[in-house]
């Protein structure tokens, strides 16, 4: 028999745990793991027995892993992961593997279906007590329309959700979330001050932590609202004992949310304790139905909605992960546009100090193309001079591709400068960089180039700039806010050019991307260097929309890459948004939300 060591210190929040825990009221202490002093552990394998293989089975049957009655009566929307939970569960078996290289693999961990030491280290942290799930394909909004584009099936699907909200209804303009702040007790202490809280201090971080879900900055992200009533909330609040021995910071239900008086919240996130804004923003998201991310980074980057949480963390604000469950949830919505040009064509989008610049194309041609309008949020469309017949946006200045295969930009003065002439068939940009396919097909396809200013050899027009060639071939192309492009290629295929730098400017290697398009966008809101992907779907997919959801891997190793036999790789899924919709072509502005253009020309913008 080997034995590992594992942390009793098994923290939930969400909903109560199941089953035996520590008591981490009173005089015991949290435990945190030790990497240092683990890192040598030999892990523990199939035919292993012992008590660390007993803690183990406990925890995959806690948090969703393995079939469970008591979870799917708590849960109803609830699918195990791994299936039927062992006969014995003090031996390692095939069940046991089954749930680690699950749990592995959507955590960011090396996969190896082992009990290591870093996997110890993940299941030793604190976490919240909604357990991990499949996904629900039938429930709106959640999902549902993922394309299974992973190679590994034994992954949990992002934001699985587990709680059907009670004061939504799905495909509504307006989600009204009403709630109600109980008696505070005399023993729910704010940890900042260690006293009672106060109820104007207590509400006004419940209104901070609440909102994160529909306000980023002065920008108005989603379609909720959340008021505070006296009476007959959608989902009243209160502070209460939960049963002895619970290790439950808080419960969310749908039409509930509990906070543990056991424990103290406190203002501010210190070293001591647990923040009130990060569980309440968490536990808010649960009453909208949202499941867990499988995001794990530091304490700073983590997604609100991810399932670990630390003593002394506080991310009560969006991430990108977050936001992007927000863009295909049921709370944002497809707004049409007053005086959507009709045969609109093309469509670009940047944002340049917070303020959204959309450029397209349509309504009638001339020599060059289809007409170039602006939208200004005040007066809608503008026409301006010049056409074209694919169009993107670098900073505030639109670039376009002419039906001649002309690449031209539009300079301060509003006049179109002609920057080059390699038969170009589209464009795309970022704020420091155009990218563009065109030149000699090969297929379907064209070869890519680089736009560097003055310099280099390829496809010199008027001596005024020149396009460096790749070595890729695509149809479309976008621009990820690193500078570095997108394709997707005439059989829809996705690919993506890695190290793309100042010094390495046409990047070093092409990543195939599972899934098929006919357009890709990409936008500022970054997840590593990636940025947010959308693409419309080929007519196989009847064009609709998807996103682009990334897991990076891990340089467990620390060779500046994640390829080592110890490092986990990064994996993908692509999600519809609720109220997808069809779309031709498709941009990507403000806060990582998109612009389509359907197959009839009208332009919508998701919001």
């Amino acid at each position: 028999m080997r034995n590992a060591i594992i942390s009793a210190g098994l923290l939930c929040f969400g909903a109560s745990c199941s089953g035996d825990t520590m008591d981490l009221t009173g005089d015991d202490e949290i435990h945190e793991y030790d990497t240092t002093a683990q890192v040598d552990v030999e892990p523990l394998v199939i035919g292993d027995t012992g008590d660390d293989i007993v803690a183990a089975h406990a925890f995959f049957m806690r948090y969703g892993y393995f079939e469970n009655a008591a979870l799917s009566a708590e849960y109803p929307d609830w699918i195990a992961i791994a299936g039927k939970p062992p006969a014995d569960d003090s031996v390692f078996g095939a069940e046991l593997e089954r749930a680690l290289l699950s749990f592995q693999s959507s955590y960011g961990l090396p996969v190896t279906g082992t009990l290591d030491a870093q996997t110890q280290e993940l299941i030793s942290k604190p976490r919240c007590g909604v357990p991990d799930s499949n996904l629900r394909s039938d429930l709106p909004g959640n999902g549902g329309n993922s394309l299974p584009l992973t190679t590994n099936e034994a992954v949990i699907d992002k934001w699985a959700p587990q709680i059907a909200p009670q004061f939504s209804i799905p495909f509504r303009s307006v989600h009204a979330v009403t709630y109600s702040v109980g008696t505070i007790p005399a023993g729910f202490i704010n940890g900042t001050t260690g006293t009672t809280w106060v109820r104007a201090t207590l509400e006004a971080a419940l209104s901070t932590a609440f909102n994160r879900w529909r306000i980023r900055g002065t920008t108005v992200l989603s379609d909720l609202t959340f008021t505070k009533v006296a009476s007959g909330a959608s989902i009243p609040i209160t502070f209460v004992s939960f049963p002895a021995g619970s290790t439950a910071l808080a419960q969310a239900d749908g039409s509930s949310l509990k906070f543990n008086v056991a424990f103290a919240f406190e203002e501010t996130s210190t070293s001591g304790g647990f923040d009130l804004e990060t569980v309440a923003a968490h536990e808010m998201g649960h009453s909208l139905g949202f499941g867990h991310s499988s995001v794990v980074n530091t304490a700073a980057a983590e997604a609100v909605m991810g399932a670990v949480t630390n003593v002394g963390e506080k991310n009560s604000a969006l991430t990108p992960d977050d936001l992007q469950i927000l863009a295909v949830s049921p709370y944002t919505n497809w707004a049409g546009v007053t005086g959507s040009i009709a045969e609109a064509t093309d469509i670009g989008s940047s944002v340049v100090g917070g303020v959204e610049d959309t450029w397209m194309l349509g309504t009638g041609t001339n020599s060059e193309g289809f007409k170039i309008f602006r939208w200004n949020d005040l007066i809608g469309w503008q026409q301006f001079t010049g056409g074209g017949v694919r169009i993107d946006v670098r900073g505030d200045r639109p670039w376009v591709i002419t039906n001649a295969g002309l690449a031209k930009r539009l300079d301060a003065g509003n006049n179109w400068v002609n920057q080059g002439d390699c038969n170009f068939k589209d464009i795309g940009a970022s704020a420091s960089v155009v990218w563009a396919v065109g030149g000699t097909p090969l297929g379907g396809d064209y070869p890519v180039y680089r736009y560097n200013g003055a310099t280099g050899t390829a496809c010199v027009v008027n001596g005024s700039g020149s396009w460096l060639s790749t070595g890729g071939f695509g149809k479309y192309i976008d621009v990820a806010p690193d500078g570095s492009p997108w394709v997707v290629q005439s059989d829809g295929s996705i690919y993506h050019l890695e190290g793309v730098t100042g010094a390495v400017p046409t990047g070093t290697t092409w990543t195939f991307y599972s899934g098929l398009a006919k357009d890709i966008a990409v936008g500022s809101d970054t997840f590593g260097n990636v940025g947010s992907v959308w693409i419309t779907g080929n007519p196989g997919q009847s064009q609709a929309i998807y996103q682009l959801n990334i897991q990076p891997g891990v340089d467990f190793d620390g060779n500046g890459n994640n390829s080592g036999s110890s490092d986990s790789l990064p994996r993908n899924q692509w999600f519809a948004p609720a109220n997808g919709g069809l779309a031709t072509f498709i941009t990507v502005g403000r806060d990582a939300l998109p612009w389509v253009v359907t197959n009839n020309g009208s332009a919508y913008r998701r919001r």
